[in-house]
Order: C-alpha cells, then sequence, then structure tokens
C-alpha cells in the first residue's frame, strides 16, 4: 500500500482472511482428491480471486 500498488483504504486484514479461507478449501479438495480438482486448477482459482480481491488504485 505504501507502494500505491493497493487502494489506500483497502482491508488487508479481511482480505488476508478471505484468501486464507479459498485456500483452505482449495487445498482440501486437492488433498481429498475430488473431481476436477488438482494442484494446477487449485492454483488458477486462487490467482485469478486474488487478482478481484487485492483492489488497485
Amino acid at each position: 500500500m505504501r507502494q500505491g500498488r493497493f487502494a489506500a483504504d483497502l482491508d488487508t486484514a479481511a482480505r488476508a482472511s478471505e484468501l486464507l479461507a479459498l485456500l483452505d478449501g482449495l487445498s482440501t479438495r486437492v488433498v481429498l482428491g475430488r473431481r476436477g480438482a488438482d494442484r494446477a486448477s487449485a492454483l488458477r482459482t486462487a490467482l485469478s480471486a486474488t487478482e478481484r480481491l487485492l483492489e488497485r488504485d
């Protein structure tokens, strides 16, 4: 935020919590071997969500 890469009013604690919850859910699906859940697709989903969650100025 100090470097101007993210919105000044971004609630970083809330966004971190949301991302951790997403990663927990994705990793659980991969570990359990759910259909269509593999490491590569989980990573793509996590990166896509991160882009939407981290607002930029």
